[in-house]
């Protein structure tokens, strides 16, 4: 589906568009005329139907292209291993939760958790995935439609991270699950979790000036979307959350 002139959402599950498997995240293609980035690949459930949305909006990944990850829980990584496998797609992790790509970490990342509370099936496994690249806060990737800027976050998982573009189109932020279209939080009982590195994070989020949201789940917004930022921010300034 497309969004923008370079920005697709090809993944969505039942918290968002419903385009693709019901446990999948809300997964973004920017093409920055080098390379396209791929935000997130969903549960690995049924990533074909990932790539089926890319190839309706013309879209194809090759070995120059990158599957940028925003944390590592289930419905956001659980396509990496397939992707790499099938496209030789190159994949780029945030710098502290690569162990949990890498040895497939049910309890760092926060899937025994969540099998325990019986969200997610006992079947459902994080495929171990060797990744090309570490990521750091404030690293910074140039290319010929746009710029990109790493923002290293926390509250959510371990050691997530947020991307923020300037496009043609405006200024993008990719946030994974650190706050939605309606400025709310996700603040889960699992590995990770932390209120207080939330609210920095948040601040640091503010920061920007953002004109479209692209969250990990539910709608998008391709107009004003610090506003979503700015709500968070409030409501993390109270005394109780």
């Amino acid at each position: 589906m497309r969004l923008t002139e370079n920005l697709y959402l090809v993944g969505s599950g039942l918290t968002g568009m419903m385009l693709t498997d019901s446990w999948d995240c809300n997964c973004y293609v920017a093409d920055l005329g080098d390379y396209r980035i791929l935000f997130d690949c969903g549960a690995g459930v049924k990533t074909e139907l990932i790539t089926e949305e890319m190839e309706k909006d013309g879209i194809s990944l090759g070995e120059k292209d990158w599957l940028f990850l925003t944390h590592c829980h289930l419905d956001h990584v659980g396509g990496a291993y397939d992707l790499q496998k099938a496209f030789g797609v190159r994949i780029a992790v945030p710098a502290g939760e690569k162990p949990i790509l890498t040895l497939g970490d049910e309890v760092e990342s926060g899937l025994k958790a969540a099998k325990r509370a019986g969200y997610y099936p006992d079947e459902f496994h994080i495929t171990p995935c060797v990744s090309d690249r570490s990521l750091y806060d404030r690293e910074i990737w140039k290319a010929k439609k746009g710029r990109l800027e790493v923002l290293a976050v926390k509250g959510h998982s371990p050691a997530g991270c947020c991307y923020y573009l300037e496009m043609p189109e405006g200024n993008v932020l990719v946030t994974g699950d650190q706050v939605d279209a309606d400025g709310k939080i996700s603040l889960q009982v699992i590995p990770g979790a932390d209120v207080l590195g939330y609210a920095e994070s948040m601040e640091k989020l503010q920061e920007k000036e953002v004109d479209i949201l692209l969250p990990g789940h539910g709608r998008v917004l391709l107009k004003q979307g610090k506003t979503a930022v700015e709500t968070a921010v409030k409501r993390l300034g109270a005394l109780f959350v």
